[in-house]
């Protein structure tokens, strides 16, 4: 039998994006409303691109400002 190609999406919903990235909702809306992460509305639904969201991961020193982030700096050096 031949293997089933595997279905990656070009968007997903803001609740399937929580899902995948383990993000809250509010986190997901401030990405959005940075820049940080591109979505769409089509027919009253908003869709994020997950192409900018395996961008935003790939970026070498994500950080976040209140913990740290991925790269474990000491959130008093960080700059608001």
């Amino acid at each position: 039998m031949a293997e089933r190609e595997r279905f990656e999406p070009i968007t997903v919903t803001v609740k399937e994006f929580g899902v995948v990235s383990g993000l809250s909702k509010d986190s997901i809306y401030k990405l959005i409303n940075s820049g940080e992460i591109r979505s769409v509305v089509i027919c009253g639904r908003r869709l994020i691109d997950m192409a900018s969201y395996r961008a935003l991961v790939a970026r070498p020193n994500l950080t976040s400002p209140k913990r740290g982030g991925m790269s474990g700096g000491n959130p008093a050096n960080e700059k608001y």
